[in-house]
Order: C-alpha cells, then sequence, then structure tokens
C-alpha cells in the first residue's frame, strides 16, 4: 500500500477495502526495540525481544509495552485513514465536524470510551481510554521475585490485552450506534 493516491487510481469497492483491512497488520517496536507488537485485523500479539525480561522491571518493561501498543495503534489508525482515502478517492476533510452533528457526536462517545481488564493469574492490568491512549501495568515484584517465566508473562499480557480489545469493541459498538441516533432508527 502507498502512501498516496492520485486521480488515476480506481476507488475501491467495499469487497476490496474488506479484503486490504483484513490483511492490513502493523508492527510497532518499543522504544528500547526490546517489545514488538503486531496489530491487525484480528488483534494484536505482543512478543519479547531475544533479551525477554532481563534488564527491566516490571515499570520498565510496562511502560516498554504500553509505548510499543500505543505506536501500533496509531499507525493502524493511519492506515485505515489511507485505506478510506483510496476507497473514497479523495483525502477526508481535516476540518473539524460541526458541533452536535453526528460526526462530533462519534468522536466524542469513543474518546469517552475507557476500558480496563486484567490478566487471568492477575499479573497485568491493561487500561484504555479511547481509540490509542493504552497503559499497561505489570504486578509489583513478578520479575523480582522469578516465579514467572517470559512466556508465562506474555501469555498474560497477551491475555489482558485480548481481553481489552474485546471490551472496548463492544463499548465501540453502542458507541457508534448511540452517536448515530435518530440518523439510524
Amino acid at each position: 500500500m502507498t502512501a498516496s493516491t492520485t486521480v488515476d487510481d480506481p476507488l475501491l469497492s467495499y469487497e476490496e477495502f474488506m479484503e486490504k483491512l483484513r490483511r492490513l497488520t502493523i508492527t510497532a517496536k518499543s522504544p528500547d526495540h526490546s517489545v514488538t507488537v503486531n496489530y491487525g485485523y484480528t488483534g494484536t500479539r505482543v512478543e519479547l525481544g531475544s533479551r525477554g525480561t532481563q534488564g527491566h522491571t516490571e515499570e520498565s518493561l510496562a511502560g516498554q509495552i504500553s509505548a510499543a501498543l500505543e505506536a501500533s495503534q496509531h499507525g493502524y489508525q493511519r492506515a485505515i485513514a489511507l485505506l478510506i482515502e483510496q476507497a473514497r478517492g479523495a483525502k477526508a476533510p481535516d476540518e473539524e465536524p460541526e458541533a452536535g452533528s453526528v460526526g462530533s457526536r462519534y468522536r466524542t462517545s469513543v474518546g469517552e470510551i475507557t476500558v480496563e481488564t486484567v490478566s487471568p493469574r492477575g499479573l497485568v492490568k491493561v487500561g484504555r481510554r479511547g481509540a490509542t491512549a493504552i497503559k499497561l501495568i505489570i504486578r509489583p515484584r513478578t520479575l523480582a521475585l522469578g516465579t514467572v517465566s517470559d512466556e508465562e508473562l506474555m501469555d498474560e499480557v497477551n491475555a489482558a490485552v485480548r481481553g481489552g480489545e474485546q471490551e472496548y469493541s463492544r463499548k465501540f459498538e453502542s458507541a457508534m450506534v448511540n452517536s448515530l441516533g435518530d440518523e439510524v432508527r
């Protein structure tokens, strides 16, 4: 996919748009490159680099994971905007939607979505606000005690992230329907 479209580009059909969306995957690395996040249509996968948790505290690792998760979300949002532009054949307007309009109600509703999930063993908590703000917390002393392997910790991280995505999707659908109001009733 290219970052720009030209007048000669054919408009995408709904089927082509959905196929591109299903294939879209964003890979983001944490600032110190110790964490990789793959985010796509089917969900998110968080992976540790070859050094695992070595050199990290719970707080530093959680910060690296949070940064990579947020970067993947921002990248995915930008990629979707490009796909929409390609489908429309034109760039979406940059201006803010008029107050009280469907677009304004939608942005407000999505921005107010908050989700918090906890992993099955309670080692990881993920909080999310809006489309891209994500904060992950690893329970204190989880790494220091050494009772959890890197793989087990990543299973906990991925379970909490998946749970958050499912809850976010449910609230997102509700926000979308509520923001449309009478337009769909």
